[in-house]
């Protein structure tokens, strides 16, 4: 398994989230919520408080909890995407790497890599062989409990023990009550799919501008891919509403990020939302 086959399912989830959450892509106005540089020195906001990684607390399960590439942060439980991404550390200094997808309608795949491992100054070093090649991957202890590893030209991809929350989860959004103090000029900071957040650049997946203009009167203009769709937001019993084309979206705000929930615009059953960001 080279390195990139390492990310490829990681990254292919990334895209399928964007592209169903109708982002279209674009750039958006921060850079994203926790960069490759530092992420080794921070962790998922989901993960509670413990004590540093040590050679001992090390050994068992992990499981992908962030992912930053290229700009943009994915955190989340990737399982409900059809995903499994774990690392295992056994006292016997061996390591393994299993992937598996079941990503619908794709072909299910699964892939595994082994080797060993060693404990030095706070730093796992684990070396993977197959047949053809050798990865050499170093996993920094973080003070938070995770481990964060860098793929060399790619990302980091931080791991903890227990199945990763989203950093930005809808569950948790706060109803909009008043359109005018929502009124400006908005640029896509990212999307929700399946219990998976991305934030931050999205175009580092090739995706067209997406933006967002919301007048105080309420009339919008929702951008995407160089198309316009003109809608109406309108408010109710406390909780306002975009009509995109007929559908009635809810406008809420997630943290600091405004929320189109985009659900009912593309069939319902899954939910998908995207997060905007003033420009």
């Amino acid at each position: 398994m080279g390195k990139m086959k390492v990310l490829a399912a990681v990254v292919s989830a990334c895209v399928l989230c964007l592209v169903l959450a109708g982002c279209g892509g674009g750039q958006s106005s921060g850079s994203a919520s926790g960069s490759a540089a530092s992420s080794a020195s921070q962790a998922s906001s989901s993960v509670a408080k413990s004590n540093k990684v040590t050679a001992e607390t090390i050994v068992g399960d992990w499981q992908l909890g962030a992912a930053d590439v290229n700009g943009a942060r994915m955190t989340g439980d990737l399982s409900q995407m059809g995903l499994s991404f774990k690392l295992t550390f056994k006292s016997d200094n061996t390591v393994t790497m299993n992937m598996e997808s079941t990503m619908s309608g794709t072909t299910p795949t699964s892939d595994s890599i082994s080797g060993n491992w060693t404990f030095e100054n706070g730093v796992a070093h684990a070396t993977f062989t197959n047949e053809s090649n050798t990865t050499n991957l170093d996993f920094t202890a973080n003070d938070d409990g995770t481990i964060t590893t860098t793929m060399e030209g790619q990302g980091t991809l931080t791991f903890q023990r227990d199945p990763s929350k989203p950093e930005y989860d809808i569950a948790n959004s706060k109803p909009v009550t008043d359109i005018a103090s929502i009124a400006g000029n908005y640029t896509i900071a990212g999307a929700y799919m399946m219990g998976i957040c991305i934030t931050g650049d999205t175009s580092a997946f090739g995706m067209g501008d997406t933006t967002l203009v919301i007048r105080a009167d309420g009339t919008a203009d929702y951008t995407t891919s160089g198309h316009t769709i003109a809608m109406k937001l309108t408010t109710a019993n406390g909780t306002t509403t975009a009509n995109l084309e007929g559908v009635e979206c809810p406008v809420t705000m997630t943290g600091d990020l405004l929320t189109l929930d985009l659900t009912s615009a593309l069939g319902g059953g899954t939910q998908m939302a995207s997060f905007f960001k003033k420009a």
